[in-house]
């Protein structure tokens, strides 16, 4: 494998398929910083989806410290005590931050974390059988959760930072390091190394996306060796909200390209990568810093949304492996009878069918195609000009009823004029989004989610 500095990459723009798999049946935030400006990219053009922006790096944070200074903050670590992994983390928390508590993961309670900035939640990295703390739904404290016992907090809780597949490796894929957790308080100048690109990533690319390079760059989190073991979410729709970002792709041996290493929703951010300081590389343990520091911003700030559907890449994933699938009744609640008759043994058929009314897939217990939508003239269901023209429509005699059913699929209000659809547009376009994962609704953003936390370096 060739070694390259990080100056010298430029990351391909690349995007896969995945296969979904399970290893078990379970049972107001802060935008990324800096929020932009009135939050434009919820009121652009008419013509625009309305989803979340890209993370983009705040402007101020507190400057980068000298490794040699303890960081103002306190942090509680819920642990498997009385191991050597526990030691470590211990030691290593102690040794960067000014304080530091204890306690047991599978006991864990919020009280326990009070007079705490940070919570990490940590079992042993890698068990799909650990205990999940008894969390409260509405549980917000700024937390770092840690591999796939992690996920499983996040799926209890209805985040994003769920248990897609225990296949991470120790490596993460390179992107732009321009996000606050590259800069603050450590920047991390990472040691790349240019590898071939995993057969899956090209295996499981969704019809709509690029082709996978031969080869790609990659850079090295932690010292393991293995090629699993770390947890990886679903990268479908975890963007798809103000409330969660992506902040690294993992490189994975059995998901798609683009799957997510770590990644925040609400005041959760998941590490999904399971080994312990002692083996992380020197950037690894500086971005595992920087994300404790990153993270503590959003404290008791829970997220907007919780996974309430699969987004709609789902759709085109799926209908590629009706014939793969041998269970018949796997797709019970994915495509209804009709559908799966209508395309029995064509999948490709399935799919070209998903990629033509793309733009107005919903899933309401299966996925379906809009076809109220475009029979008003909608080109799709996640556009503001969708919103625009149905309350407009309202004021048609023959078109209002259809109208309305869409307005009441689409948000969860519930009004019966046409001014007070007005009034509510109106007054809540700037701060409209929609959401797959969130339900297939356009949703509004708090008030108190605008408003702007103090720089880290102006924290008392």
């Amino acid at each position: 494998m060739k070694n390259l500095p990080i100056a010298m990459i430029v990351c391909a723009a690349c995007a896969a398929v995945l296969c979904g798999c399970r290893k078990k049946t379970n049972g107001t935030i802060y935008p990324p910083e800096p929020c932009p400006a009135g939050l434009e990219y919820a009121a652009a053009a008419s013509s625009d989806i309305i989803q979340a922006p890209p993370p983009v790096p705040y402007q101020d944070a507190a400057a980068p410290q000298d490794p040699a200074d303890k960081i103002d903050l306190k942090v509680f670590y819920a642990g498997k005590l009385d191991t050597e992994r526990a030691a470590d983390f211990l030691e290593f928390l102690t040794a960067h931050f000014a304080g530091t508590g204890q306690g047991e993961f599978a006991r864990f309670k919020p009280e326990q974390a009070e007079a705490f900035d940070v919570v990490v939640l940590d079992y042993d990295g890698l068990s799909l059988q650990a205990p999940v703390p008894d969390l409260p739904t509405d549980y917000a404290r700024a937390t770092l959760t840690i591999g796939v016992p992690g996920a499983d907090v996040g799926e209890k809780l209805g985040l994003k930072t769920d248990y897609l597949c225990n296949c991470l490796a120790d490596a993460a894929h390179v992107g732009s390091l321009e996000h606050a957790v590259f800069q603050q308080p450590f920047p991390i100048q990472p040691t790349v190394e240019i590898i071939d690109a995993p057969r899956n990533y090209a295996e499981r690319r969704l019809a709509n996306e690029p082709e996978i390079p031969a080869q790609m760059p990659v850079w090295k989190i932690q010292e393991t060796h293995a090629k699993s073991g770390g947890v990886v979410s679903r990268k479908y729709g975890f963007d798809d909200s103000p409330d969660a970002e992506v902040l690294v792709e993992g490189l994975n041996f059995d998901k798609e390209y683009g799957a997510v290493a770590i990644g925040r929703h609400g005041s959760v951010l998941q590490w999904g990568y399971a080994a312990p300081p002692d083996k992380m590389t020197r950037d690894g343990s500086r971005l595992f810093i920087n994300c404790l520091v990153y993270i503590s911003r959003f404290d008791n700030k829970g997220p907007l949304v919780r996974r309430q559907a699969d987004h709609r890449d789902n759709a085109l994933r799926l209908a590629a492996l009706i014939n793969q699938i041998r269970d018949p009744t796997f797709f019970d609640e994915i495509f209804s009878p009709a559908l799966m008759q209508r395309f029995k043994g064509s999948p490709d058929a399935m799919v070209a069918y998903f990629l033509d009314g793309y733009e107005l897939i919903y899933s309401d217990k299966t996925f379906m195609i809009d076809e109220q939508l475009r029979s008003l003239g909608l080109k799709s269901n996640r556009r503001m000009e969708t919103l625009e023209r149905l309350v407009q429509l309202l004021e048609d005699r023959l078109e209002a009823p259809t109208a309305r059913r869409m307005l009441q699929r689409y948000t969860d209000e519930n009004f019966q004029t046409h001014d007070d659809w007005r009034k509510w547009l109106d007054q809540n376009r700037s701060r409209i989004f929609f959401s797959d994962v969130g339900g297939y609704k356009f949703r509004i953003i708090p008030d108190e989610y605008i408003d702007r936390q103090p720089p880290l370096d102006e924290k008392k």
